[in-house]
């Protein structure tokens, strides 16, 4: 009887490793398929996040990093699941879901230090623009003011400081290098006179 007892007892045991290593299996196959599913979207996120931050491509905007996240915020979730599980996956596709992690939990971080080095490239790379602009040399602060493109842009200096200077010179920059269509940038002044005066500034500096 003893004999049989432990012999009941080694099969049980046996049966709940067997059925723990089975769902464990079952588990591993379905995260998989889970990970196969998503990683087209997470290298699709990755590619469109350095798009974002190329120097070519020019400032990188509040409202453009809003989009992304909103764009692949479920998605972003759905990688957390992962994060703890990198012994059942391959270095590389591991490394794939960090790198579009950290993309989005340090997006601002990335973006201000993105902005930072395009801010210097840029200073450097239209000096001889900013040094004449209405036969005037810019200083740092209307430089970087034309460089910035936020979603909205506060400027606040008193009169005769070069605020309409500072405008033309970003007509310019705008056109020079984004090649921006002068039909789609709309100058608004307070007063007709202030307005025509505006225009003939900024064609006689193009």
């Amino acid at each position: 009887m003893k004999e049989i007892s432990i012999l009941l007892s080694i099969a049980v045991v046996g049966s709940s490793i067997i059925f723990l290593f089975d769902r464990r299996a079952k588990r591993k196959i379905l995260l998989h398929e889970k990970l196969d599913q998503l990683l087209p979207g997470v290298t699709q996120g990755i590619v469109s996040f350095k798009e974002l931050t190329s120097l070519k491509r020019g400032y990188f905007a509040s409202y453009e990093k809003n989009e992304w996240q909103e764009a692949n915020k479920e998605l972003y979730y759905s990688v957390k699941e992962f994060q703890d599980l990198s012994r059942w996956f391959r270095i590389e596709q591991m490394n794939q879901l960090r790198e579009f992690s950290d993309y989005y939990s340090e997006i601002e971080e990335r973006r201000n230090s993105f902005n930072a080095v395009l801010i210097d490239q840029e200073l450097k790379a239209y000096e001889q623009a900013f040094d004449n602009v209405e036969g005037n040399s810019l200083d740092d602060q209307q430089r970087k003011a034309i460089i910035v493109e936020e979603d909205n842009n506060l400027c606040i200096a008193g009169a005769g400081s070069g605020k309409t200077t500072t405008i033309v010179g970003k007509i310019k920059y705008l056109l020079e290098r984004y090649r921006i269509d002068p039909e789609k940038i709309l100058l608004i002044s307070y007063t007709r006179k202030a307005a025509e005066s505006l225009s003939e500034r900024v064609q006689n500096n193009r």
